[in-house]
Formats: C-alpha cells, structure tokens, sequence
C-alpha cells in the first residue's frame, strides 16, 4: 500500500494532488487523456504507467483473480441432465474456476475494472461478475473464463457453450461493442464466435423475459473444457458488462414422434434450440416491434409462449425458429407452430403468416396461407389457440415461423412452440359403423385452404377451435360462426394424410345448430370431396334432399345431427361448407366430428327377422324422404330420426302431427347395398303414447317401400299388420299402445318409410323404435328350407329314477337333425308347435311331449313326432337337524348335552304334544300332522347322549316367502340335539318330494322360542344337516325391528347355542309381568295341579308334562328352589341383554321367526 500511496502522490505531483495513507477512494471515472497537453512526453508515459499499476492494483484488491469454491453436485462433462441449459457453476459441477484472462484496465489504452469474479460460479441471477470501462484511449476489452480443471472432463463437440448476461447496453445500432464465445481446451483455443456485433448490437429476440440473455454457440470444431467471455470495445466510456455465469447444453436425441400425435419440441424431452440466425426481425425499422421471449418456445411449460409484436408499420416481419441439434425429420413430416392472437379479431392475419423449413442451416422449402394446414386464411380470429404448418416434402432440421404485417394492423401473436408429428396409416374401417376420423388413431389434419370463411365480407363471421374437430375427445367441437348476412360461407376441411378411400364410402359430419330446429339450414350445407390436394373437388351434395343422416348415440334435441352421403369416387378430403342462405342470424354451428364409414353388404337368409341397425346392416336416414312434407305445419316435427337405425333398442324418433295437419311426416330407412326380397315382411316398431285404438291409429299410418329411390308398394290402415304375436323385436313393448306394424311386400325393396299423419282429436305422437325385415314368406326364389323328417322315439313313456326328480327328453330321439348345425331339436305340448317351445326338455317334468325339427336359418319346423308321456315319481330328502334347548342344559354336568328327567321319569307323551294344540304356531303343513311314538323307543337309550329329551317342532318354509310353511313335522329330540323320527327315535327325517328344492329351515318347541335358518338350504337325497348348536349369528335369522336382535335369537350355554327357556304360554315371547306373561302360566299349573288342594305357591309336588317346567325337570314349580319363573327371570334380566333398563315387564323378548 506505501508503494501504491507513493505513486499515487506522484501523480499527485503530475497532475497537481496527492493522497495520504489513511485516505480512501473510490475509483474515479477519469476523463478522456488530451493528448494536446502542455505535459512532456515523458510525463505522459510516467502518467499512462501510474494508472495502469493503479488501477490493477485496486482490481486485484477487488478480487480480480482465479476463483475456486467446492461444488454441491457432481455433474461432469458426461453426466448432466440432456437438452438443457445448464449454469457452468459450482453448486453442480466439480472443479470449476474462474478467472480474469485480460482485465478491462489496460494501463492509460483502457481504464476499468473486473468485479466479484467470484459470481461466475454462482447460480444466483442476483450476483453477477462486471466488467467495467471507464474510458479508453484506444479501445478497451476484456475477457473473463470459467474452466473445469477435472483432468477427466472435457466436453465434446457438439456441446452448446456460452454465458448468462445481462443485455443493458447492448440493444442498439452503432453500439461499437463485440461479444465473443470462445472455447479453449487445455489452454489452446479451439474456436471462437462472435455473439454480439458492433454494428447491430444484440438480436433483442434472444432477451429473455427477466432482461437476461443466454449467448453462445453450438461448437464445431472440437472438444474443450474452458468457456472465455470477450467484450472488445472500439470507444469504451462509462459501459458496464453484466456476466451472470457460463452455460452448457449437451444434446441427447429425443424420442421417435408418436404416430398422428402433434408432439411439442420441448427441452428436455427433444434436443432443440432457437436457431438464433434465423430469429428476429427484419424487413425494416419497426418502431415498437420485438420478438420476445423465445426461449418459452423450446421451454417444457406447455403455457408459456414467446411474442412476436408487430405495429402498424407494413412490410415488417417477426421470425421465430426451432432447431433439432441432432435429428433430421424424414418427408411427410408436418411441421409448424402452436400460435394464438388474443388481440386479432375479424383481420386476415394468418395470410402474412409462412412457415419455412431449414436443414443443416440451408433453406429447404416454404408455406405460406395458401398451402398451410390445420388453419385457413381467416381462422385466427379471437383468443383461440391453433396450429399452423404444411405436410413437409424434403428432410429438415429446423423449422422457422415468419409473421408479416402485410395489414396495417397492430397485433401480438403468442408462439407456444414447435409442432412436429409423423403420419401412421390408421385401421381399416369397421363395417357399417360410423367411425370419427380423430388422432391419433388416424392421420388426419385441418385443411387449412379448405378452412375459413369466404363469400360476402362478414365482420363478425369466424372458423375457429378447428383442432377440435379430430382431437377424439367427447363433445370438444369446432365452430362456424355466420351473422344475418345472406351470402355468408364457413368452411372446415379435413385430410387424411396416407389413405384413399374409395367409392360407396359415406362422409359425414357431426353438427349442431340451434337453427337446424326452426330454419332451412340443411339446404345451406354442402359436403364435398378432394383427392390429392386438387382445389376442384371430386364430388358435392348439397341441401336436405341430397344428404343423408346416420345414427349416432350424441344425437340430441338441440337441432344436433350427423349428415353426409355415399361417395360415388375415391377421396382422401372431406369438406364442410355452410352458407346462409336465410335472411337471418345463423350462429354458431359447432362441428364435433368427421365420420366415415364403410358399408357391407349383409347375406340375406330364409325365414329372419332383420333389425335394420347399424353395424348389422349398412342403413342410414333418407333425409329426401325424412321430415314433414308438403303444406308447412309449425307444430308438426320429426325428431331424432337417427336414432331409429342405432343399436340401441331403447331408443327412438318421435313423429309428431297436430290435428287438422295436411301432410304427414315421415321416417326413411335406407339400405344402401342390400335388396330385399319380394314376399318378406316390412314396417317398424312403434309405441302410440295416445293408446288410441288401433284401427284410428292404423288408418293415420302409411308404410311404403322404396327401390333405387322409385315407390313400390304401400300399406295402410286395414292393410296394415300388427306383428307383435311374431315376436319380432325384443324390447319390452307389451303396452296397449306398443305395435310391431307392417304389411308383406309383393315387389323387391331397399328402403322403407313411415308416414304419420294426423288424427280426428288428438294430438298423433309416435315413437318409432325401428325398422325391420322379416324373410319369412320371401318368394323370391327357392327358400322353402324346412326340414322334411319328424324325430324318431326310443319310447314313448319316460319316467324318473331317483335321485333326480327330471327326466331328459332328448335321450328318447334316435336320428339327427336332417340338416346338421342349422337344424336343432326342440319340443312343445302340442302337435302343432305353436306358442313356445319346451325350455328345458333335458330337464323335463310331468307333462306330454311332441318333438321337432328346427331350422335355425329359415325359421320353420318339420313335422311332429308321436307324444312322448312323463311321470314324475317323488324322491324323499333326508333332514338331520341339531338344536338344543337351554331348560334341559341347566344343571347340565356336561357342556352341549341335555338333561333327560321326562325321559327318566317317563313323563314324556307317547303322541306328539303340537298336533291338535289348536295353537297357530304348530300348524302342519304339506305331509306333515299327527305323529306318535313307542315306549320302547323312549327307554332306549338310556344314560347315553341319545336319550331322548323332548317333543320338537321342525318346519320347511318357501325359499320365495319364509313367511309361508309348506312342509312340517313333530320329531324326538335326543340329549345331544340330534332331532330324529319318533318311529325309531334315531333316523333323520325323511322328507317325500324335497329333494332339490330349497327352504328355510325352522324348530319350535312348545316353551322355548324357537329359530330359523336365515338363508334357505337344498334337500338332497343324501341327506342335509342343519346344526343351530354351533350356527354363526349371520346364518340365523333375526329381525331388525324396533332393534336388531343379531346375536340374540338363541342364548349360548357353556359354548353352545340353544334355544331360549321361558315361554310357558307358547306365545312366541319370554315375559315375566304384564298382560299375557308366561308367569300366570307356571302359576296357573301349579295351583290346578290335583294334589296342591290348600293351592299353596311353593307346591313342591307338581309333577309331570307341563308348558309351566320351564327347565324340563319334570316339575312345574313356581316358588322356592329352583322354580322354574326364576329360571325366565334370569334370562330376561341378566342373559337378554337387549332388556338394556332391566324392565320386569320387558314385552320384546321374542322368537326370531317370521
């Protein structure tokens, strides 16, 4: 610092100051040197070398020197992220450094500085290195470098290199500045260019829109691994150069484009750059004009969009390109731009517009309004965004947008992005079904000459929203828009890119218009083909008369409709023009699809019925012979007539004439390849909503034929047939005002048509579902096809062997159907095969049999074999049910076995204690009633788990109703809960004429409630068991009401389930007090017993076979030990635990049996 103050006090002493030790200052901005001063020369080279070590001096004290800092990532030369521009810093790369190859002070030639050289590592855009020239005598210039010193790391021709900087200052003409890009390798300079020239100053379309610009280069010549900043000025004074940091981009190949899929070329998914040669403005000065922003264009956001800003001035034009660094895109590839121009309205801006390819940077071809697809001449109008480019005939690289003002008009067009998409050839048309011509399923582009208004000037006509048309997504639509002036014409054109498609396909398009409803539209509609991209279209209809309608499911009331016609040559274009031809304002049509479809040809067969739809046959509406005709009649309509032909028997057109209407209005079914033979049935499935009476209804009906458009025949009222006993359309139409309406033709056909025309009264609405052709009857030639032979029998008596409960008629036939597969065996009840065939003749039951021959294809039968008799014998099912009863458990020694104190002492009754009860709840049912049993069959047995117990009620109830017993028995209960026959108290029960139905089983005993399967169980003859002992809750039914009693239809008792004690009145609930409690019963018995003669309550003696012995001991007890309402108290209070208050008159306690 002494030497730099003695210095600095010499030239004090030069110039006329000094400066002390402790002084600071700034580094001043020196004038520009008079080199005409009374100075010596001697004192000029004193003075020149004093600012140079000075100034070099307070740079270095600034930090002007190489610049190391440990990196945050890792990426080297090979492994950062492809296709993306990439900061030169440390915080992703390792060994990186940075330096000051030639400072901005350069003696008294240049005096500046180089500042926070340090931020050239640094991501942040707000820390920055500068470079500053204060003045210069000859010029100034300096360089700054960022090099990777990893030994392994050098980065590969091919690899963008360049600097972050900022652009004030370098905007301009005349600027006398030059940026230069240089790489070094090794320290060895490899190549250089030029960024910003000193003529020009920097292309501002390279600006981004934070005031920075990436320059730079794609290099050439070889490898390197140190990127160098030159700013050169030839007259520096007060310029100060902004360098944010260095850049790399190394470019990886982007996937192969998917086919028909318009594919954005966006980093980092696709290696492309703005071809920055091939950007900007151009054609003159602009005052106001800019290209802006255009790195958005190759950015990955799918929202941001670069600018091009074009005033008033004529002629000038902004230009935008995109390049792929290492792929060639091959002919027949589009390429274009995604644009929009909100502040454009009703001006013919897309007629300025070209697009232009490039390859290598050599121009290759050019598109201009005439020849651009997906838009037309005057689409762009209003904020909507579309695609602009042309189907490419030579390989490219690049791909530039040029935007002229060729106007006068001021507008902004928002560039999105490259669009590139290669054509694969789509699928084959399916037969007979309308097929959208969408991507990416087919190669199909908005024809953009073809696409547009035309005719007389319109300020507010419009095309627009035109890629929607094929983008595949429901209800997306396109729209012309025409005001009220007559002689308005919008059109959209779509072309197929790879396929011609040939004559007698239909083309059509989908369209909605509220005015299709109240004006004449249709006759403003012309659809045209192209082929080759030849102006003169192939062929044209135009008007109601000549288009034809199809079904499609998206037809609605609000006047949307599918119409085309059958082309009579090849075309790969089809076009939709309307033109308003009304006095009045048309709208907004909106275009939701282009339809082809291709017809096939049906081989017509003997003896079917045809339901003219889609895809079976190749039929549309004949729009010629479809509406309300002759005299207008404003209330009269005919609406969703396509629904008719679609294969969805739930829907249809409706037919509507007032009263006192002059002309009817009709429906056309036409067949566009198939002849219908002269003897079949034609007409269609209608519902009146009227339900008048048919010979009205029929007398306002006319059906007519057609045959290449010329009448044939027609039938009406008396003429006409109701055809519903033929079965002829299954659609569930069985109401009084449901008909199947025809007449057998006598001449060949090809369309068909119904004419409904007014009534006396009311109103006449028809719905029509349908038409059909029924070829029974045809005679036409020779399809009488009926089998000849009648089915030979085995037998003619067949009857069942158990198990099975069926018998299997066909097994009786001896000969094969007379005509292989279109001949099947079937059987009636009668002789005549009339009604309906036997449904299951392999599993037949008690009835008498007639078999015959089928003729699937012609419908018909042949002659009758004898009658074949069946008898059904019953089978018996076996039922093994297993239940337990809780008042036999108490006390009981071991888990899940009874006690048997009747048994023991022989209290229990030799006949069963239900029948003749005259209780309701053991009414028999079906085989059931009184059943007994033997005194040998009670003492057998003894002291096993077989003795019997108790008297048991077990019903069967009907699978369809469990309310509905249909078979019951009275069975023994042994100790275990075997339920088993009184006649040996040890088989199951047996059941005749069960086996294979299926019931809801229940048991009852006479003071326990009772219980029942809560799914139904098939008998077999095998036998089944139902064992409610271990039953899960969810098997057992219960009832929801006032709660749910799940879990509580049965108490469990050390494990097992049983049944609840308790109900000593049989009344179906447990209840202690209040009205109709089983108390009073236990009571009642004790009091009456013969022997209680004082009628004391705690009558010990009271022995027997009572509903009171609640616990099955033989006793009926109601007061003292182990009396038996102690045993109901302890369920209702302690074991029920819905009785949640503990209510002693608690009245839900109650059987879980329907």
């Amino acid at each position: 610092m002494k030497t730099l103050y003695k210095y600095l006090n010499f030239f004090r002493f030069l110039g006329g100051g000094g400066i002390s030790s402790h002084q600071v200052y700034a580094l001043p901005i020196q004038p520009k040197l008079d080199f005409h001063t009374s100075r010596s020369a001697h004192q000029l080279k004193c003075l020149k070398f004093i600012w140079a070590f000075v100034l070099f001096t307070m740079t270095s004290i600034s930090g002007v020197k190489a610049y190391d800092k440990a990196p945050v990532a890792n990426f080297g030369a090979s492994n950062y992220p492809c296709n993306t521009k990439m900061p030169w810093v440390d915080s992703s790369f390792t060994g990186l450094s940075s330096s000051v190859i030639d400072p901005a002070a350069d003696g008294l030639a240049c005096l500046g500085s180089n500042t926070n050289l340090g931020n050239l590592l640094n991501n942040n855009l707000s820390d920055f290195a500068s470079i500053n020239f204060f003045s210069g005598l000859g010029g100034c210039s300096s360089t700054l470098s960022v090099v990777d010193t990893d030994v392994s790391d050098t980065y590969p021709v091919g690899t963008f290199a360049g600097y972050r900087v900022g652009t004030a200052g370098l905007v301009g003409i005349s600027i006398g500045l030059n940026i230069t890009i240089s790489t070094y390798n090794g320290g060895s300079f490899v190549e250089s260019q030029t960024v910003v020239s000193s003529g020009l100053g920097l292309n501002s379309s390279l600006i981004n829109g934070d005031g920075t610009a990436t320059l730079g280069f794609v290099t050439t010549v070889g490898a390197f691994d140190e990127i160098r900043i030159t700013y050169t000025a030839a007259v520096a004074l007060l310029f100060t150069g902004t360098v944010y940091h260095a850049v790399v981009e190394r470019f990886c190949a982007g996937p192969s484009l998917a086919c028909n899929v318009q594919t954005r070329m966006n980093n980092p998914t696709f290696p492309t750059l703005i071809g920055a040669s091939n950007t900007g403005l151009s054609g003159g000065v602009c005052v106001g004009c800019s290209v802006n922003n255009t790195e958005n264009t190759v950015s990955s956001s799918t929202t941001d969009f670069a600018t091009i800003v074009l005033t008033a001035a004529l002629g000038t034009t902004g230009s935008i390109a995109v390049k792929d660094q290492l792929t060639d895109y091959p002919v027949g590839t589009f390429a274009g731009f995604d644009i929009s121009n909100p502040n454009l309205i009703n001006a013919n801006l897309l007629s300025g517009i070209t697009i232009r390819t490039y390859k290598d940077g050599s121009p290759r071809e050019a598109s201009n309004s005439g020849t651009l697809l997906s838009v037309g001449s005057t689409l762009l109008t209003g904020a909507g965004k579309q695609t602009v480019g042309f189907v490419t005939t030579m390989d490219f690289d690049e791909v530039k947008i040029e935007v002229t003002n060729l106007l006068g008009i001021a507008s902004t067009t928002n560039v999105y992005g490259a669009i590139f998409q290669t054509f694969c050839a789509g699928p084959a048309l399916p037969c007979n079904t309308l097929t959208a011509m969408a991507t990416p399923t087919y190669p199909v582009l908005v024809a953009g000459p073809g696409t547009g208004t035309s005719g007389i000037a319109c300020l507010l006509c419009s095309v627009d929203s035109t890629q929607n048309l094929i983008d595949n997504i429901p209800n997306n639509s396109a729209r012309i828009n025409l005001t009220a002036a007559i002689g308005a014409i919008g059109s959209i054109s779509i072309k197929e890119q790879l396929t011609d498609y040939p004559a007698g396909t239909f083309v059509a398009f989908d369209i909605e218009n509220t005015s299709l409803l109240t004006l004449d539209l249709l006759n403003g509609i012309t659809i045209s083909t192209y082929l080759n991209g030849n102006p003169v279209a192939v062929e044209s209809q135009t008007g109601q008369a000549a288009l034809l309608s199809v079904g499609t499911g998206l037809l609605t009331n609000s006047g949307r409709r599918t119409v085309g016609f059958v082309t009579t040559m090849p075309f790969d274009e089809v076009r939709l023009t309307i033109a308003n031809t009304v006095s009045a304002n048309v709208g907004i049509t909106r275009v939701y699809n282009v339809f082809f479809e291709k017809f096939c040809p049906v081989v017509l067969e003997c003896n079917t019925t045809n339901y003219l739809n889609g895809p079976d046959f190749p039929v549309i509406i004949d729009d010629a012979l479809t509406g309300v005709d002759g005299v207008a009649c404003v209330a009269c309509s005919v609406e969703d007539a396509p629904y008719v032909i679609t294969d969805d028997p739930t829907d249809y057109a409706v037919i509507t004439t007032v009263v006192g209407a002059l002309s009817p209005a009709s429906i056309a079914v036409k067949d566009i390849l198939s002849t219908f033979p002269a003897g079949s049935t034609a007409g269609f499935v209608i519902r009146d909503i009227n339900t008048i009476l048919q010979v009205e209804l029929f007398n306002s009906i006319t059906i007519t034929t057609y045959n290449d458009g010329i009448p044939q025949e027609s039938a009406s009222g008396n003429d006409l047939l109701d055809l519903a006993v033929l079965n002829l359309l299954n659609l569930g139409l069985t109401g009084p005002g449901d008909f199947n309406i025809g007449f057998r033709t006598t001449l060949p056909y090809d369309e068909i048509q119904i004419s409904v025309g007014s009534l006396a009264s009311v109103i006449n609405i028809i719905q029509v579902y349908g038409a059909f052709v029924d070829t029974r009857g045809a005679n036409d030639g020779n399809l009488n096809c009926c089998p000849t032979t009648a089915p030979l029998l085995s037998a003619n008596t067949l009857s069942n062997t158990c198990p099975a409960v069926t018998v299997d008629l066909n097994s009786l036939v001896t000969n094969t159907p007379p005509m292989g597969a279109d001949s099947i065996l079937v059987w009636f009840t009668n002789n005549m095969a009339t009604g309906t065939a036997y449904a299951t003749p392999t599993a037949a039951t008690a009835n008498t049999y007639y078999a015959f021959f089928y003729d699937t294809i012609d419908s018909c039968y042949g002659p009758a074999s004898g009658a074949v008799t069946v008898t059904i014998n019953a089978c018996n099912g076996q039922l093994s049910v297993k239940v337990l009863l809780q008042g036999a458990l108490f006390n009981s020694p071991t888990p899940g076995i009874m006690r048997d104190n009747l048994r023991s002492g022989s209290y229990i009754p030799l006949n069963d204690p239900y029948t003749g009860s005259g209780n309701p709840r053991f009414a028999h049912a079906g085989a059931g009633g009184a059943v007994s049993t033997t005194s040998g069959v009670l003492s057998a047995n003894a002291g096993t788990d077989d003795a019997i117990v108790d008297w048991v009620f077990v019903e069967l109830r009907s699978a369809l109703d469990s309310t509905v017993v249909v078979e019951t028995r009275a069975a023994l209960l042994q100790r275990d809960g075997d339920v088993v026959s009184p006649a040996d108290g040890s088989s199951p029960l047996v059941l005749p004429g069960t086996v294979g139905n299926s019931y809801f089983v229940a048991v009852k005993h006479r003071n326990h409630l009772g219980v029942m399967t809560a799914i139904e169980r098939t008998i077999t003859l095998a036998g089944i068991i139902v064992d409610f002992r271990n039953m899960n809750d969810a098997d057992v039914y219960n009832f929801t009401s006032p709660f749910s009693y799940d879990g509580y239809e049965m108490v469990t008792v050390s494990g097992f389930k049983a049944l609840w004690a308790g109900n000593a009145n049989a009344d179906k609930k447990v209840k202690y007090q209040g009205p109709s409690n089983d108390n009073a019963t236990v009571l009642s018995q004790v009091l009456t017993f013969p022997g209680n003669t004082l009628g004391v309550f705690n009558y010990d003696l009271a022995l027997g076979y009572f509903y009171g012995d609640l616990n099955l001991d033989g006793k009926v007890k109601y007061q003292g030990t182990t009396n038996d309402p102690g045993f109901m108290f302890l369920n209702l209070i302690t074991n029920f635990a819905l009785n949640t208050l503990d209510l002693y008159n608690f009245d839900l306690f109650g059987e879980q049996i329907p």
